[in-house]
């Protein structure tokens, strides 16, 4: 039996090496033409049959929506539905317009809206969202809290730069920036997703949370259909019954089982990226959600014992002992720029745009040096008159890339703490641009109250330049790090309460 196992095991991993990609054979387009335009004559609408005159009445205005994929694909994207407590919750009160309602989402580049022709317009969230300001009978309003270039291990840090404590619903979408780890059991993606969405689930709102799944698409290629972490992820929809979407399920099909004009993916997405048919699509599965939602709710009401249900406390986590750590500090735009205290020849700059902004700190020349001074006040310890720790962990964010301009840094620990130096590189083989996170673990000198960081752009390099730049910092004054991304084993030290 184990050794059948051992070479089924095998014959999938020589299948997955074979074909790790489908081509993908994009037109040449003029530089002002938007790859993919959204096919309006395949617009159209649902005809719920069977409602009574009240029940029409209560949900008729949330069914004012055309929709691009068809039917068929629309059910097959709804991944995982469960019982959706708190989903049937959030549109009860939606469609009584008891009270104001707050819609998040996070994630990373293509929920914030990159690939759209307009952003804030044809991006699938402010799509869905003027779907539901216009459907809504009361007041609802919508946060898009995405980070492009980063995971769900940013989110799970930062969180609170991203969603309102007392948001109602928030849409997740991470699996298409947290990679691709081939593991079932234990799994570090899964690890660190967990944590993010138990953050959330407790927030103070109690908020419906919604995993969305979109896949990872190379310019001229794509995976074979189980190269994805969705699946994986999927087990913690199943195990905190949370609802799911996925743009794979919906799609792929009409890739490769049945190839179908207007829905292929160079005629969805522009690059890693949906094109505005892509983010329609997108769109698409999350209004269907919450309309199949208020469907459900005609036929079957929320009960007294389910509303109380909603509330209850989480089970324990799916990974034993994987809880999110305690709020760590957060340190990124105007916050990091008040850390400096000496630049030579790095400088302050937002290579993004104004309304999608990427501050932070930028080099490009051997020997600059950056001084940030960070407050490691144990507060904690202050406060119960407890002995300080003397270990505080550290995460420095910064833009790593596969372009040929990216260079290192040797960085120092000054002034009040001590580390280990450690190189960090911007540079990496793979094809993506991200904020990635390297932990730097830093011990207190005589109870000290600050640490200073020296960062100093050094000659070698592995590409032709020596581009670096810091986005943020998290101090963790009273826990441990376990690393950039196997945040598995966040724990309180003992003695620190």
């Amino acid at each position: 039996m184990y050794v059948q196992f051992c070479w089924i095991h095998a014959l999938l991993l020589l299948q997955s090496f074979l074909v790790q990609s489908l081509p993908i054979t994009r037109p040449e387009l003029p530089t002002s033409q938007h790859c993919c335009p959204i096919a309006r004559n395949l617009l159209w609408s649902k005809t719920v049959q069977g409602l009574d005159s009240s029940a029409s009445r209560l949900i008729a205005r949330l069914l004012r929506y055309r929709f691009l994929l068809p039917e068929l694909q629309l059910r097959d994207g709804l991944e995982h539905l469960g019982t959706g407590i708190r989903l049937r919750s959030f549109v009860s009160d939606l469609v009584k317009a008891s009270r104001p309602l707050k819609i998040g989402v996070v994630g990373g580049s293509i929920s914030w809206g990159e690939g759209a022709g307009t952003h804030g317009k044809t991006d699938w969230f402010s799509v869905f969202m003027n779907w539901l300001a216009s459907a809504a009978p009361g007041e609802v309003s919508g946060r898009n809290g995405c980070v492009p270039g980063t995971t769900s291990n940013y989110m799970l840090l930062c969180l609170d730069h991203s969603v309102d404590p007392d948001v109602d619903l928030v849409f997740v979408e991470c699996s298409s920036r947290d990679g691709f780890v081939d593991k079932l059991i234990l799994n570090s993606i899964v690890g660190g997703y967990e944590q993010l969405l138990r953050r959330l689930l407790e927030l103070p709102g109690r908020p419906a949370v919604v995993l969305v799944h979109v896949p990872y698409l190379r310019p001229t290629s794509f995976s074979p259909f189980p190269i994805t972490s969705e699946d994986v992820q999927g087990a913690l929809a199943a195990y905190y019954d949370l609802p799911a979407v996925s743009l794979r399920n919906a799609l792929y099909p009409l890739n490769v089982h049945d190839p179908t004009r207007d829905f292929l993916w160079n005629q969805t997405f522009a690059d890693t990226h949906p094109g505005d048919a892509g983010h329609k699509t997108l769109a698409d599965l999350a209004v269907h959600l919450l309309q199949e939602t208020a469907l459900g709710l005609v036929h079957y009401p929320v009960s007294e014992g389910e509303a109380l249900q909603r509330d209850e406390p989480l089970p324990p986590p799916m990974y034993e002992g994987n809880f999110p750590p305690p709020t760590p500090s957060c340190l990124r735009g105007p916050n990091l720029l008040d850390l400096m205290v000496s630049a030579e020849g790095w400088t302050w700059a937002n290579e993004g745009s104004k309304t999608r902004p990427r501050w932070g700190f930028v080099a490009t020349t051997p020997g600059s040096n950056l001084f940030l001074r960070l407050d490691i006040r144990d507060l904690q310890a202050a406060e119960g008159g407890t002995k300080a720790v003397s270990t505080v962990p550290v995460l420095l964010q910064y833009f790593k890339s596969y372009k040929t301009m990216m260079g290192s840094i040797l960085l120092r620990c000054e002034g009040g703490c001590s580390c280990p130096k450690q190189t960090l590189d911007g540079w990496h083989e793979e094809r993506v641009s991200q904020t990635s996170m390297d932990l730097i673990r830093t011990s207190r000198v005589d109870n000290a109250t600050t640490c200073d960081l020296s960062l100093t752009v050094l000659e070698e390099t592995r590409t032709a330049g020596h581009k670096f730049k810091i986005s943020g910092v998290v101090v963790g004054v009273g826990y441990e790090l376990s690393g950039a991304y196997d945040h598995k084993y966040w724990r309180i030290p003992e003695g620190t309460l």
